[in-house]
């Protein structure tokens, strides 16, 4: 029987099932793990704060195989873990402390997500899955949808059909011009992701690094968390939020609006040769500059 809680894990799984490796409940555990760990080497081997020993390069590497080489069986050890704690990020942490008594470097368990809120784990780590998610899957997808917007737009450009406005027909236009129009829509969208930055923060519960200037004052906490950013950590979702909308509504709109338009009036024109000249509006149309998508 089906027990899946949204039709993205079940009737469509097998069309974003490639996106689990960024955005399910395994790959934030795994991201959650890359910061706390990424975070301790920073304080013992870059800041080598005052209490702390070094991490040699066998143990830094064994710390970090727990993210790059992360397993099903680290999940369900954190989710074993957070039984007990009811707690997610207290249960990375857990984790975590119990990988560093294997190591037989039980010194720095007390350092173990030093200074930091459950924001500052959790910022980050969406910010990397966002970032694997956008580069990896959509982008990818985005130039195919564009491409092919593009081979249909140089296929049809000669078409004509009757174009409408303020819902009655108006001056003649182009197949291939509206699937060009469309196209120029989602590359403006595409170019925006391609730039996006994926920021995060990491400085403490209220922003100011109170814990951080208690426990260690000759230490400059503005500079050394800029590892991170200092901007709000939801900022690069919602950046984001605003392009995949437009993303997804430009091709929705392409779905819906194209085939209609064509069908009110498009059987009503003849069909243009590819060596047939048309004259006026139509020849304009036709031979207009291409859009950059």
């Amino acid at each position: 029987m089906n027990k899946a809680l949204s039709p993205l894990d079940g009737r469509y799984v097998e069309k974003v099932g490639e996106l689990a490796r960024f955005f399910s409940e395994s790959a934030l555990i795994r991201s959650r793990i890359a910061v706390e760990v990424e975070w301790l080497i920073f304080l013992t081997n870059t800041l080598k704060l005052k209490g702390t020993e070094r991490l040699n390069p066998a143990e830094a590497e064994a710390l970090r195989k727990l993210y790059t080489d992360f397993r099903d069986e680290f999940a369900d050890e954190v989710k074993e873990i957070e039984k007990t704690t009811n707690h997610d990020v207290k249960a990375v942490e857990y984790f975590l402390q119990k990988a560093l008594e294997v190591l037989k470097r039980g010194d720095l368990i007390s350092f173990v997500h030093f200074g930091c809120t459950s924001e500052d784990i959790n910022n980050l780590a969406y910010a990397q899955m966002l970032k694997g998610g956008v580069q990896t899957v959509l982008m990818v997808n985005l130039e195919k949808v564009l491409a092919y917007l593009k081979e249909m737009a140089e296929t049809y450009r000669k078409i004509p059909m009757m174009s409408r406005t303020h819902g009655q027909a108006a001056s003649p236009t182009t197949v291939g011009k509206e699937f060009k129009n469309v196209g120029a829509r989602l590359f403006r969208q595409y170019e925006q992701l391609s730039k996006a930055q994926y920021l995060g923060k990491l400085n403490g519960a209220t922003g100011n690094f109170n814990a951080h200037s208690v426990a260690y004052p000759e230490v400059d906490w503005i500079t050394a968390s800029r590892l991170a950013t200092l901007h709000h950590p939801n900022r690069a979702a919602r950046l984001h939020g605003g392009n995949f909308r437009q993303s997804t509504t430009y091709q929705h709109d392409t779905h819906r609006f194209l085939p209609r338009y064509m069908d009110l009036h498009f059987t009503r024109l003849l069909h243009a040769t590819s060596g047939e000249r048309r004259g006026g509006l139509l020849d304009h149309a036709a031979q207009s500059e291409p859009h950059r998508f």
